[in-house]
């Protein structure tokens, strides 16, 4: 007797079992959409805005037929960098399962449009997506100025002065801005003495203002304005500036602390990042002076520390040391004595602190003795963000 079996089909099965399924299918039994599983949804707005500078959510919903909602994989991507970056769109958790929430932090002070695509992908690779216009719109920004050093003048100076170009850096905010004006209001804040008979700055930056002849110090208060209105919250009166103005005999010394290079310079034998500063006296005053005396001293956060001196047209009593600065410098009207330091940044501290202190000659007035004298303090690692004192 001979026994015959149904011939393999493709794959294996048998083709008995090929024409069976194939039979359901026709039947209805079994779709081929649930043999391949389907793509999840996502459900999100079409358009959402929010003001300059602010950071703002979306809500949004996402599920799927096979994948449980906590599983699927959802990313934003913006089509648009220069007002929302990928890196600014964090997606987090909502109230539910399939809710999801997104946090969006705008470029700063960047406006326009940016269109925002949200996938969602599924446990079997399938994905869905969807696309969201958003809208960020402007808000009033206030201006800025940078103001020049304070004004010195010799005994008995009167009549009206002009400081041409005071104020640079007129900016009545970012780009957008450009087209606003910008104006000052000027007022008098201190004046014990009555040696101002007026004073203004015109929209230039020029600094006018009378004197007369009286000898002594005065404060001015100059706020930057623009006419870009406070709607949605806008400013249009900018961070006030104060420029201090001395008619006497004396010097009027400024002292400076700046960092002049990265950490990332280069590195010690032992390995730690190597930094340098300036410490910075100007001779702000009308007068040519000898013999000023100028200190400087590393407190902390900087070890072996090495220094050089120059002054341009003039000479330094010493050129160059370790450790303290001690130096006696002769400035002409208007010139600047540098001390370069250079040292190892101190592991064993999470600051570093420079202080630095002028003094004139014997027997010579200090005018406007606010700034001849200046405290650096500076975080040198992630760890020290704060300190009180920092200038």
């Amino acid at each position: 007797m001979t026994t015959s079996h149904p011939r393999a089909a493709a794959g294996g099965f048998p083709a008995a079992l090929s024409c069976l399924a194939a039979g359901l299918f026709s039947l209805g039994f079994v779709s081929e959409a649930a043999a391949v599983g389907t793509p999840p949804s996502i459900t999100v707005g079409n358009y959402s805005s929010t003001l300059e500078d602010h950071a703002f959510g979306i809500g949004f919903t996402v599920s799927d037929a096979e994948t449980p909602a906590q599983n699927l994989q959802v990313t934003v991507t913006s089509d648009n960098p220069m007002l929302v970056t990928n890196a600014s769109l964090v997606v987090g958790p909502g109230a539910s399962a399939s809710a999801r929430w997104l946090n969006i932090q705008p470029v700063t002070d960047a406006i326009g449009q940016a269109t925002l695509t949200f996938t969602v992908v599924d446990g079997d690779g399938l994905s869905a997506s969807k696309d969201m216009l958003v809208e960020v719109t402007p808000v009033n920004d206030a201006p800025s100025i940078v103001v020049g050093s304070s004004r010195v003048h010799p005994t008995g100076t009167s009549g009206q002065v002009v400081s041409y170009g005071f104020a640079s850096d007129i900016r009545p905010g970012p780009d957008d801005e450009a087209g606003q004006w910008v104006d000052f209001e000027t007022t008098v804040e201190s004046d014990p003495r009555g040696i101002l008979a007026n004073a203004l700055m015109n929209q230039n930056g020029d600094l006018e203002y009378g004197l007369s002849g009286q000898s002594g110090e005065a404060v001015l208060r100059v706020v930057p304005v623009d006419d870009g209105g406070t709607a949605d919250g806008g400013q249009y009166r900018g961070l006030p500036s104060r420029i201090h103005i001395a008619v006497g005999e004396g010097v009027d010394l400024v002292a400076k602390i700046r960092r002049e290079v990265n950490y990332t310079r280069g590195t010690s034998t032992q390995g730690s990042p190597i930094a340098n500063y300036l410490v910075e006296v100007m001779n702000n005053g009308p007068i040519d002076v000898n013999g000023v005396a100028l200190h400087a001293r590393v407190r902390y956060g900087l070890v072996g520390v090495t220094w050089t001196c120059t002054v341009p047209d003039s000479v330094c009593s010493v050129d160059n040391g370790s450790g303290d600065v001690n130096v006696v410098v002769d400035l002409p009207s208007g010139a600047t004595a540098t001390v370069n330091l250079v040292g190892t940044l101190d592991p064993l501290h999470h600051f570093l602190r420079i202080d630095s202190w002028t003094a004139p000659p014997n027997g010579m007035p200090l005018l406007l003795p606010f700034d001849d004298q200046k405290v650096y303090i500076e975080a040198i690692d992630g760890i020290g963000l704060f300190k009180d004192g920092l200038e």
